[in-house]
């Protein structure tokens, strides 16, 4: 079973992501404000199967310069059998699912809009 790091990798990733992205954000703070958004550098999360960076995502107040939500987003490496033979063909991303967290992008304008928040650049 040369993909079974990436099955258990699949359920962690899910539960990082549900846990800790856009859907566990408290955007209550953010109502009807002017904001940009800044990310962080990866970080590894060392206790994954398979190799997974974390990047913070600060919510910050264009006016006041505070940060006001902050959620994590998740990238994916493929298990063992996609970054280590020719199966992978040129992408070490997973097999089995995305490897990122897909609610982060599609949920975004969705929480924004009802939290009246503007996303200026």
């Amino acid at each position: 079973m040369m993909v079974v790091d990436e099955i258990i990798g699949k359920y962690q990733f899910e539960a990082l992501c549900k846990a800790n992205g856009i859907e566990a954000a408290d955007f209550s703070n953010a109502r009807s404000l002017r904001v940009r958004l800044e990310v962080s550098r990866p970080v590894e999360v060392v206790e994954s199967i398979i190799p997974i960076d974390v990047y913070e995502l600060s919510v910050i107040s264009a006016d006041s310069n505070e940060r006001v939500v902050s959620y994590k987003d998740y990238y994916a490496y493929g298990g063992w059998l996609m970054r280590h033979t020719p199966l992978n063909m040129g992408s070490a991303r997973p097999m089995l699912f995305d490897g990122s967290c897909p609610q982060n992008r599609r949920l975004r304008p969705e929480i924004f809009e009802k939290f009246g928040v503007s996303l200026v650049e």
